[in-house]
This record gives structure tokens, sequence and C-alpha cells, in this order.
């Protein structure tokens, strides 16, 4: 629930932090994630270099070509 629920009475909850899918991190690997400052000739080329095309570009990121 978000602060606004609480403030106004809801239920509140703690939820547990944390990744539980991995405890180890690659710079590499995350350098190589689309960055929100990327223009589109970068987002192709990283959608491409794992095997997605324009559409899944479209479909993943919401941004219209």
């Amino acid at each position: 629930m978000t602060d606004d629920g609480v403030q106004t009475g809801g239920p509140s909850f703690d939820v547990p932090t944390g990744r539980l899918d991995g405890k180890v991190s690659n710079l590499r690997d995350a350098d190589a994630l689309p960055d929100v400052h990327d223009g589109i000739d970068a987002l192709r080329s990283k959608f491409r270099a794992n095997g997605l095309d324009e559409k899944d570009l479209v479909l993943l990121t919401e941004i219209t070509i």
C-alpha cells in the first residue's frame, strides 16, 4: 500500500526488501541494459544484441518509432 493509503487509515504491513534472485551484481551486464538517456540507435543496438527486434523495443519501452 502507498503512503497515502496508510495516511487515510488503510492497512499497513512490513514487506521484506532486497533481491532474492541473485547475490552477485555484474557491472558489465548492467551496462548492457538500456538506459533512460539512450537514443533510438543505441536502444536498437542493445535490443538486437539480445535477439530482440523493433517490435520488442516498442512493446517493452512504450516508445513509438
